[in-house]
């Protein structure tokens, strides 16, 4: 049952229990075993229920019942791929350039012998190139603005234009995409004009950013998409100009009713 903050509320009431048990292999919410490291916060949500975005990961759910091509860009250790892929006609595309969190995540899949799941070590950006990622676990980020008082590891990381992946692999549409690459959205997005411009990308689960939010919105609008917000398991047509707090956004393709 639905409860307002509820991963808030639960911490409140075993976190601290939880927190003392260190890293441990976890039966989780949904009969998977996962390893987490119960010392932090994010890893100790995926034992509660589903996790913090709950209502984008049971829209997705709705959107792969009848199967697909699932797009996990931002993977981390899989909060969200946990949910998602265990189905048998779901293929499943991670992509998590970090190296301590694909390394987690891929000790976490060879648990999960029947999944349809390839981990690609790379972003995704509007160009293949290399840059350096500060790493703060699921908050890594290239955004060097980020973090400027705080003296965080770098890692150079390799990028792919989603296009280019998508054509080596023969995929010809994705179903559902969920894009959560802590402020690199925009460049990920440009990176897929080819899907776009034809509409191949069905859905898109999108972090939009005030800074980047404009851009995202006409980049998807100029495509034909169309913008909703998640209500009740239900999208609402969305047609803000300006956010002022980051917020999930979902765009549809043209060649889906809109509902």
């Amino acid at each position: 049952m639905p409860l307002p903050r509820k991963l808030g509320l639960l911490d409140k009431i075993y976190g601290s229990r939880l927190e003392s048990q260190g890293i441990q292999w976890v039966r989780c919410s949904t009969g998977t075993l996962w390893k987490l490291d119960l010392s932090d916060v994010c890893h100790r949500w995926m034992i509660y229920g589903i996790y913090e975005g709950g209502e984008g990961i049971e829209f997705a759910k709705k959107c792969l019942n009848s199967g697909g091509v699932f797009i996990d860009s931002g993977s981390n250790i899989g909060q969200w791929l946990m949910y998602l892929a265990e189905a048998d006609n779901i293929r499943t595309l991670s992509f998590e350039p970090v190296t301590s969190q694909r390394l987690w995540l891929n000790e976490c899949l060879n648990q999960q012998e029947s999944w349809n799941v390839e981990v690609a070590a790379v972003g995704l950006g509007d160009k293949q190139c290399e840059i350096s990622i500060q790493c703060h676990g699921a908050r890594s980020t290239i955004h060097t603005s980020w973090y400027q008082n705080e003296k965080l590891d770098r890692e150079t990381i390799a990028l792919r234009r989603l296009d280019q992946v998508l054509t080596e692999k023969d995929v010809e549409s994705v179903r559902f995409w969920k894009l959560d690459v802590e402020g690199a959205e925009l460049s990920a997005l440009h990176g897929a004009a080819n899907y776009l411009n034809a509409g191949k990308i069905d859905y898109i689960h999108v972090e939009c950013h005030p800074k980047n939010y404009q851009e995202v919105k006409s980049l998807l609008e100029n495509n034909g998409y169309e913008l909703a917000v998640l209500c009740s398991g239900k999208l609402i047509p969305f047609h803000q100009v300006e956010i002022d707090q980051c917020m999930d956004i979902v765009a549809s393709s043209p060649n889906l009713n809109f509902s």
